[in-house]
């Protein structure tokens, strides 16, 4: 049997390979197999007798098949790249294995994680803030979703929702799916979201939000939250944070700002305009994971006030775990829906201390000045149509070969469908698409830092290449 330091080595020089083949652009983004014949090429079974000899092989058979999503050719989800920083502090969170709940068992990544909550809710203009990292954007919501529901029924926590009179939550048509999940956790029914409808960008109509607010209280139901959101999922529209906030000042309501996507737009001097009014929302959720360029999982929840996270999480049943000792008021346990979690700053803080802040400005600026690089030839292009007007990172777009114009919709969606396969299958190009508004188009993703000019130029090739080869 092989020596623990020898797979060591062994390990890392997998890595290294990988990593080689990450930098050779020429390579596909990944060797795609069909579930049947995968599972012919690996052994997914779990055996009776182990063997850690046989950890290379494994290591090397799930590097093989996995869709490299640092690859310069994946532009199919809001995150891409890869970070060294961040790949070494999830080696080094996994190598001490500790937990967040207590200063005693992660002392500095406890001082870690509150200097980055206090610098992120400074970045978002919030006078004090209380936040926490979290298991994603998903998770964000809901817990913004649970402080405002708790402020605006207290007697909740204790006794339940027995009022009888329905809470309303508010949010565009295209919020992300996230706070439907979490009404429905909550007990406030998804007929209680009212989803807002949205202008040609994709950003909330706030005169549409008010009406909507108006029919809700005269129906004698309670509205109490209203989701802004921050870069949406399709087409990267900002919501207007300045004019939906003067709504809900006007009745009252909790104003989150789900910023998932779009929320590291504070680190650049130049398109943080995106975010204004940001410092008057209630709270506000940020994955350093998409355009930050953080591995997966960095998340928080910030609020513009402090302890409603502990308000919220603190509970009786816990004196075994939580001692009131010199250390308590650096406990972040009492703060969370979890125990048991992991140190995700670690990822984000030495991302930070390797690039800065101006490190990621520059970045960040990169990607927008690609964006509106391909937003022009686009434009140029008599076979490209820019679906929808382009608001950040998000290039929705549809390709219409020559021979393919007196086709009809139906048949240039499906085509759009069947390229698109066929690029992701090869693995020239891992892109998405959605359906909007009764069409199908391309849905590229521009957020790897490692992204060029030259890059791009590629993509559109390889789209057309391919689109040729379908065509013949």
């Amino acid at each position: 049997m092989k020596s623990p330091e020898q797979l060591l080595d062994n390990l890392f020089i997998q890595v290294r390979d990988y990593l080689k083949d990450l930098k050779d652009k020429s390579k596909p983004a990944s060797d795609y197999l069909p579930p049947a014949k995968l599972k012919e090429q690996v052994d997914v079974r779990l055996p009776e007798e182990g063997d850690y000899d046989s950890l290379p092989e494994w290591i090397s058979k799930y590097l093989k098949y996995a869709v490299k999503t640092g690859s310069t050719r994946f532009y199919n989800q809001l995150f891409s790249g890869f970070s060294l920083a961040g790949f070494a502090a999830d080696v080094v969170t996994s190598l001490t294995n500790t937990s967040m709940y207590t200063y005693e068992v992660a002392p500095l990544a406890t001082l870690i994680e509150k200097e980055l909550i206090e610098t992120m809710g400074k970045l978002a203009g919030f006078k004090e803030t209380d936040g926490i990292f979290v298991t994603g954007g998903s998770n964000a919501n809901l817990v913004a979703l649970f402080a405002a529901r708790n402020k605006f029924t207290p007697s909740i926590k204790k006794q339940g929702n027995y009022t009888g009179i329905p809470l309303v939550a508010f949010i565009s048509e295209e919020s992300h799916y996230s706070f439907g999940k979490a009404m429905n956790l909550m007990g406030l029914g998804l007929e209680h979201l009212i989803k807002i409808p949205t202008d040609k960008r994709g950003k909330m109509q706030v005169e549409a939000l008010e009406k909507k607010i108006i029919a809700a209280k005269a129906e004698g139901k309670k509205p109490f939250f209203v989701g802004a959101t921050a870069g949406t999922t399709v087409k990267g529209a900002f919501d207007s944070i300045d004019e939906i906030e003067k709504v809900t000042k006007k009745y009252g309501l909790w104003l989150h700002v789900d910023g998932a996507w779009g929320g590291s737009v504070l680190m650049s001097k130049k398109h943080k305009y995106l975010l204004a009014g940001l410092e008057k929302a209630d709270s506000f959720a940020w994955d350093t994971h998409k355009m930050m360029g953080v591995p997966l999982i960095s998340s928080v929840i910030l609020f513009n006030k402090k302890n409603i996270l502990k308000s919220l999480n603190d509970i009786s049943g816990t004196e075994y775990l939580f001692h009131n000792d010199e250390d308590a008021f650096f406990d972040l346990g009492q703060m969370s829906l979890q125990c048991g979690r992991r140190a995700d700053a670690l990822k984000l803080w030495f991302a930070w201390k390797c690039l800065g802040m101006n490190g990621f400005e520059e970045k960040i600026n990169h990607l927008f000045d690609l964006s509106e690089s391909v937003k022009q030839f686009l434009q140029q292009s008599p076979h490209y149509e820019l679906v929808y007007e382009v608001s950040s990172l998000n290039i929705c777009f549809s390709y219409t070969p020559k021979y393919f114009k007196k086709k009809s919709k139906s048949d240039i969606d499906r085509f759009t469908l069947t390229l698109r396969e066929k690029l992701v299958k090869s693995g020239k190009a891992i892109v998405n698409y959605s359906t909007l508004d009764n069409r199908s188009f391309f849905r590229l993703i521009l957020v790897n830092f490692d992204l060029t000019k030259k890059d791009i130029n590629q993509f559109f090739s390889d789209l057309e290449n391919t689109a040729k080869e379908l065509q013949a």
